[in-house]
């Protein structure tokens, strides 16, 4: 299975509440600027890593990671191009985030703009 490429979601007008899909075992990719909602629907807490791509002085920075407590729903991001944004690619396209899952068994998440 590939990376899914999450369409980002609006609010509309005065609300925002996306539609929540299941987490894929690849990752996702998202567009520079989201962010992502993930609910947890399992027993047990997850990473979601946000990979960078940043360099400073020559060294690379660390990857963005959070927890996500079990039951629990985080909102994670917006990610800038220049910490985030992938280099131009035909599969991830240019300037995309690359969003990672350490399980998905219960984990549903959108991309959503704020």
């Amino acid at each position: 299975m590939a990376r899914a490429s999450l369409t980002t979601q609006a609010r509309n007008e005065f609300r925002l509440a996306p539609t929540l899909t299941a987490a894929v075992a690849d990752g996702d990719i998202v567009d520079v600027g989201s962010r992502v909602w993930v609910h947890n629907g399992s027993g047990a807490p997850i990473t979601v890593t946000a990979q960078v791509v940043a360099e400073t002085s020559g060294l690379e920075l660390e990857d963005l990671v959070e927890t996500v407590a079990a039951g629990a729903d985080v909102l994670i991001g917006p990610f800038s191009r220049t910490l985030f944004g992938q280099a131009s690619d035909a599969a991830i396209g240019a300037s995309r985030v690359l969003i990672d899952y350490s399980a998905v068994t219960s984990v549903t998440r959108a991309a959503v703009s704020t």
